[in-house]
């Protein structure tokens, strides 16, 4: 009995949900389609009826086609062609030569043109471009000849006219070749109805022997000889595009693709991908934490990256896989540690939340992805904290004990200028990163990871001591209602009865943090909740914790009573006992 060796099964290749591709594919031009349809079978999708669905829900991504329709001798039936025509873009070098042959006619199905629309867009084809001829020079027209024997080459060209050297009705138009080249070889007894005339074009044909006499003498062994093209893919295509893909796909997906080639990984990290993403109004909200290990002498970043739905479905019911984790930066998810940001009426105003201290803020038009320069502050400054009050940016924290003079700043937008604030004692200039500024009754509440907090009075100028939040109670404001979430159970706050209610269907929940809470957020229209806990409970000393985080959606029922749901719930991350929450910040980008 012989006994056969299993060929080594291939690594599954990550890839993105049909959705997503259809998506990509909907905003790029069809002429892209052929050599992206040869990528794999996900990407042949292209040539399905409901890729044309998706291009006409992308208003932007409207395309005229050409088409034609001949009457050859060996079919029975009148076959129709599109005339495809190669984007400038797939080749980076041009050719001088008007005779690029960088056209031709596809027959009619195939993965650039699927038949169920054709009479519709041929048309409208023909009717906007006679329009276009009129109105808005240039224009273009496609010009063809008859030729006379045997078989035949059907040659296109497109003309651009300009109207030159006139107002009104007297001027020149101008012609210019903008390319010419064989679409299609038939035989010389074709027919083309004239009734498929309906756009300014004519076609002209001259025998294939007299246009390729050099041919004839070639032996058709050197012919069949050709070297087998590389199969194409996604990545032959130009950067600009690909960036126009990633840009319209969840950030969740990247860290997948940033390991299916380099180029995608250099893409996902640059600052291009940004602009494109603002371009397109695709930013999404990220959850950013700060924490102190003590392994390392700087704060660490780290982004929490959740994992979209239809991601691997099959493997997560199989491995029972998380559904979020806390991700480093930098990384392929976020690749820049996230800005302080802070926004008065259209501007936005930026701190860098990193070593080495720094003097620089940034500022930009909401409607502007470019940052530019703001003045400086007075004193160099690492992982400040700032508030906005009164139209102007109160800046505190993070410089040296040299700066202590400068400890707090305040910048008037109007003027333009930076005023320091009223020195605070030894005891409240916190040397640790501070926490957050709470506005309580108009007064400024510094919150601290040391044992104390501070206030600021604005009016009076002048700093006291606060007392510390209770423990384990931690409030935050989601939808304009304010949500506590407490030792044993999670409250709202009623503003008709102006009273603290319990918040139903979260008793799982309250068993699993009832110690430990660290930090509550909105995020995207839900609470965002983190705590920690021993890895290994029943022991006294326990060298490693867990950082867990739950999404807990909320929905107000007739009765007026408040549920919660929780989305999803699970550890994040593990680290040292001895680590520390220094900062917590929700940013859009």
């Amino acid at each position: 009995m012989s006994s056969e060796v299993e060929p080594p099964q291939k690594k599954k290749q990550p890839w993105l949900p049909d959705y997503i591709v259809e998506n990509c594919l909907a905003h790029i031009s069809r002429s892209y389609y052929p050599k992206l349809s040869l990528v794999s079978s996900p990407f042949a999708l292209s040539s399905y009826p409901k890729s044309s669905t998706k291009r006409d829900i992308a208003s932007t991504t409207e395309e005229y086609f050409f088409h034609v329709c001949l009457q050859l001798p060996k079919s029975p039936l009148p076959t129709w062609y599109t005339l495809w025509i190669k984007p400038d873009q797939i080749e980076k070098k041009k050719k001088i030569n008007t005779f690029t042959g960088n056209t031709r006619l596809v027959q009619i199905p195939s993965s650039y043109h699927y038949p169920f629309d054709l009479v519709f867009i041929f048309n409208l084809y023909g009717a906007m471009r006679s329009s276009k001829a009129m109105v808005r020079p240039p224009s273009y027209g496609l010009f063809v000849h008859p030729g006379q024997f045997g078989d035949k080459h059907i040659w296109c060209e497109v003309i651009a006219l300009e109207r030159r050297n006139g107002n009104g009705d007297d001027y020149e138009i101008w012609g210019n070749v903008e390319w010419t080249n064989v679409v299609l070889t038939v035989p010389g007894s074709y027919v083309f109805p004239e009734s498929c005339l309906t756009l300014m074009v004519t076609f002209w044909a001259e025998t294939a022997a007299s246009a390729a006499t050099t041919s004839k003498g070639e032996p058709p062994s050197k012919k069949r000889k050709t070297n087998p093209s590389p199969p194409p893919s996604l990545l032959s295509l130009p950067d600009v595009l690909i960036l126009n893909c990633l840009s319209r796909i969840p950030k969740s997906y990247y860290p997948k693709l940033s390991i299916v080639s380099k180029t995608f990984r250099d893409l996902i990290i640059s600052i291009d991908l940004n602009h494109a993403r603002f371009h397109h109004k695709t930013q999404e909200h990220f959850f950013h934490v700060c924490l102190k290990l003590p392994d390392r002498p700087l704060p660490s970043w780290y982004t929490l990256w959740i994992k979209p739905q239809g991601f691997d479905d099959k493997e997560e019911e199989k491995k029972k896989k998380k559904k979020s984790t806390l991700v480093q930066v930098p990384s392929s998810y976020a690749s820049q540690t996230p800005l302080l940001v802070v926004g008065i009426d259209s501007d936005v105003y930026a701190f860098k939340q990193c070593y080495p201290p720094s003097r620089v803020m940034f500022v930009r038009n909401k409607e502007c992805v470019i940052w530019r320069n703001a003045p400086d502050m007075t004193v160099a400054r690492a992982n400040p904290v700032a508030y906005v009050f009164d139209r102007k940016i109160y800046v505190m924290g993070g410089c040296a004990e040299t700066e202590s003079a400068n400890w707090g700043e305040v910048f008037d937008p109007k003027t333009q200028t930076w005023e320091p604030l009223p020195v605070p004692s030894p005891e409240l200039r916190f040397s640790s990163m501070i926490r957050k500024i709470e506005m309580i009754q108009g007064k400024f509440y510094v919150r601290s990871n040391d044992s104390k907090d501070s206030v600021y009075d604005p009016i009076r100028e002048k700093w006291n001591v606060a007392a510390k939040p209770q423990l384990n109670d931690s409030r935050c404001s989601v939808g304009n209602v304010w949500y506590s979430c407490r030792p044993n159970s999670f409250l709202w706050f009623d503003n008709e009865i102006k009273n603290w209610r319990l918040i139903k269907g979260l008793s799982s929940l309250n068993h699993s943090c009832r110690s430990g809470l660290i930090e509550t957020v909105c995020y995207d229209g839900n609470l965002l909740l983190l705590w920690d806990k021993p890895t290994k409970p029943r022991r006294r000393v326990c060298e490693d914790k867990y950082i867990c985080c739950a999404l807990i959606s909320f929905n107000k029922r007739k009765n007026g009573q408040v549920w919660g749901k929780v989305e999803w719930s699970n550890v994040v991350l593990t680290v040292p006992s001895s680590y520390r929450f220094l900062r917590s910040t929700v940013i859009r980008t």
